[in-house]
């Protein structure tokens, strides 16, 4: 998925680059107004319908798709990650902007909404001022990056790897697995973390223990089992029962 969001990164600068271009100018200044907030904000809902609506629905796919690896892997019930999809705001495959009155999370994530309120707030403290019209292009653009990163890179990308680890430790669970082996090899932007825990095993109440911990890049709130992974994060999860342990 990060050759995808790096294309829906760049149609998003393309798509404000565009907007400002279109505005009113004199002597290359930006004079905004009111209709042109409401502008904003349409282009916002445009490019939702054109771009990230169908990126949405693609990263809903990948993650469904590695739902059933999880169930395969444990030979488990599909139904027991369609909770996991409805709690995402999929159902029978597609993307829901509401189930059981409220909105969901994929759906939400879709609408851009800290994106907007950002660039809005941003653009809003330009009217009346005037403003260089490539300076603005500069700095909407350097925001809508930024904002992009915090948001697409770290929390949606980030719910394709936790949804599988989450179906991963609840039917490890169910299946009496209570070890695993921390896997995964070293980089030199590997976080303490896990160059103390890579190659080692540990029991599923160490790993637990460890939701009251502070590390570099953790999600609070986000239990361990299910944030093992994320963003720039190579490492997972090798669950083991002792018998195999013993067998092996």
């Amino acid at each position: 998925m990060k050759r995808e969001s790096e294309k829906l990164r760049g149609k998003l600068l393309q798509a404000l680059e565009d907007f400002i271009s279109e505005l009113d100018t004199k002597g290359g200044m930006v004079h905004a107004n009111e209709d042109d907030v409401v502008a904003l904000q349409t282009m916002f809902d445009d490019f939702y319908k054109k771009h990230t609506r169908p990126f949405i629905a693609l990263l809903a796919y990948k993650i469904t798709k590695a739902l059933r690896a999880a169930v395969d892997e444990f030979d488990a019930d599909v139904a027991d990650v369609r909770t996991i999809e409805k709690r995402l705001g999929i159902e029978d495959g597609k993307v829901k902007s509401q189930i059981d009155g409220k909105s969901t999370v994929l759906y939400s994530m879709a609408m851009m909404g800290a994106i907007r309120t950002d660039l809005s707030n941003m653009f809003v403290s330009s009217l009346g001022g005037g403003v260089a019209q490539k300076d603005m292009k500069k700095h909407m653009a350097m925001r809508a990056s930024r904002r992009y990163h915090d948001f697409f890179d770290t929390y949606v990308l980030s719910s394709l790897m936790q949804s599988y680890s989450a179906a991963r430790i609840k039917f490890a669970k169910q299946q009496g697995y209570n070890k695993f082996l921390y896997v995964g090899g070293l980089v030199d932007e590997s976080r303490d973390f896990c160059i103390e825990r890579a190659g080692h095993e540990f029991t599923i109440e160490e790993g637990e223990s460890w939701n009251d911990m502070w590390w570099k890049g953790k999600i609070e709130g986000v239990d361990f089992f299910v944030q093992i992974g994320g963003y720039n994060c190579g490492h997972y999860l090798e669950f083991i029962k002792d018998e195999e342990r013993q067998d092996s």
